[in-house]
């Protein structure tokens, strides 16, 4: 039974580790991306990263937005 408690909290301290290190390169890539888009386009793109397959036209250029998932 120890042993099992042992593995269950070891597991608790990997899964916030990788939650941290997640965190912290979404803040670089969320740096990255401000600086090279219009603040008006970086909210855009944050706001609509959860969705797919949506394309939005601007006077004289297109930006398409899509995720691609992994097939399991």
């Amino acid at each position: 039974m120890q042993m099992m408690e042992k593995y269950a909290n070891n597991l608790e301290e990997l899964v916030e580790e990788k939650t941290q290190q997640h965190m912290e390169e979404k803040k670089k890539a969320d740096i990255l991306l401000y600086s090279m888009m219009p603040m008006l386009v970086f909210k855009l793109f944050s706001y609509i990263s959860t969705m797919r397959n949506i394309a939005y036209i601007y006077h004289f250029s297109g930006i398409y937005f899509s995720s691609f998932s992994p097939r399991l």
